[in-house]
């Protein structure tokens, strides 16, 4: 059977991470070379994929790409999604797999493959609302997206949670939830050692956020102010935010005008498992999330996570390290318990061990596989 993989995001995040390691397993696993149409604008992408190609991996451009209000635009490009079908036949596609960030992203290919009579499985990680996203136009584009819903023939999604969200957003199709799996690197890394390189102070609390500095999506000036409303953060602890993107200014001003400049650190791109170890713990105040791989790989470290209480973060986490999203007061008290609490250690460390032994790239790749295998049966 051919397959192909169909992602139009601009944008190289955790999902296209990941869906880079189930084609590296899958390009073995199967007996024909895979296809992956992407769009040349995500640079990271193409190239990832271009080292993939002696690998049974063949990488094809799109020629028409997502664009903004893509949910909307569907209802009037009947010509882009024939052309689109009429791609799929030609190179001989029998399965498709839509790589879908949200459901707009990769949305034409949901239609192009069902014009096609080609079955297609959405791999997607977050099915929230674009309301609930923050979305420009979320409430009014939500009312145009729920037929997408309706269209494949199947979904992978990471949690049960979001399982259940695909159901509450009108999935009929069968489901299977394939959790990320992350690998663990660098664990001898000393606290001291890890600090030292990221120049950090070797006597306070180390929080951290990493992320792409995007402050709507990720949340950084909502630590920020959890953070200086806090007299015990402000005296034991220090804020690092590592990662890079549009909002760094926006960031540091807000931390210069609250007074804590210098007990903030920005630490530019990195690599964040070199961090890991000189943490006590991540932050996350994202305004969704599916099953971060930040917060597996910490854990991965034994690091303590605090977290929005939604999707995967409540299935891995427990009670006390969760508050409820987009609540600066209640994460400045579960950043305070959670570094004073002395269970937080031996839990981070019970959570680590079952990220290492459980939740490897190598248990997301079969899973991976298998899922796809059944969905794909079930829809001949």
């Amino acid at each position: 059977m051919r397959y192909a993989f169909y992602d139009d995001s601009l944008i190289y995040g955790g999902h296209e991470v990941m869906t880079l390691k189930a084609i590296e397993y899958l390009s073995y696993a199967f007996s024909e070379p895979l296809i992956f149409y992407f769009n040349p604008s995500n640079k990271k992408l193409g190239d990832a994929l271009h080292t993939l190609n002696d690998e049974g991996v063949i990488a094809r451009e799109i020629p028409d790409r997502y664009r903004k209000l893509q949910g909307i635009r569907n209802r009037f490009e009947k010509r882009l999604q024939q052309d689109l079908a009429s791609r799929f036949e030609q190179d001989g596609v029998q399965a498709l797999v839509a790589v879908q960030g949200d459901i707009e992203l990769s949305s034409r290919c949901l239609i192009a493959g069902r014009s096609a009579g080609i079955p297609v499985v959405s791999y997607i990680p977050m099915p929230h609302t674009l309301k609930d996203m923050g979305a420009r136009l979320g409430r009014f584009r939500d009312l145009f997206n729920d037929y997408l819903f309706e269209l494949p023939n199947g979904f992978i999604t990471i949690s049960k949670e979001l399982a259940a969200g695909l159901r509450q957003r009108g999935a009929r199709c069968p489901i299977e939830v394939v959790y990320n799996g992350v690998e663990i690197i660098d664990k001898d890394i000393s606290a001291h050692d890890a600090r030292e390189q990221f120049g950090l102070p070797q006597t306070r609390r180390c929080i951290a956020l990493v992320g792409r500095l995007e402050t709507v999506q990720k949340g950084q000036l909502l630590l920020l102010e959890a953070y200086a409303e806090s007299s015990f953060l402000r005296e034991n602890a220090h804020v690092v935010f590592a990662g890079s993107g549009p909002d760094e200014m926006k960031i540091k001003d807000e931390a210069e005008r609250l007074g804590i400049q210098d007990q903030t650190t920005l630490t530019g791109w990195c690599d964040p498992q070199k961090l890991y170890p000189g943490l006590d713990c991540l932050a996350l105040a994202s305004r969704y999330e599916g099953m971060p791989l930040v917060m597996l790989e910490a854990l991965g470290h034994n690091v303590p996570v605090v977290a929005p209480d939604r999707d995967g973060m409540r299935e891995m986490l427990p009670e006390y390290w969760r508050y409820p999203p987009q609540d600066a007061g209640t994460m400045r008290l579960t950043l305070e318990k959670v570094l004073e609490d002395e269970s937080s250690k031996p839990t981070a460390q019970r959570l680590g061990e079952h990220v290492r032994n459980e939740m490897t790239v190598s248990d997301f790749q079969v899973s991976f596989a298998s899922a796809l295998r059944k969905l794909f049966a079930s829809s001949s």
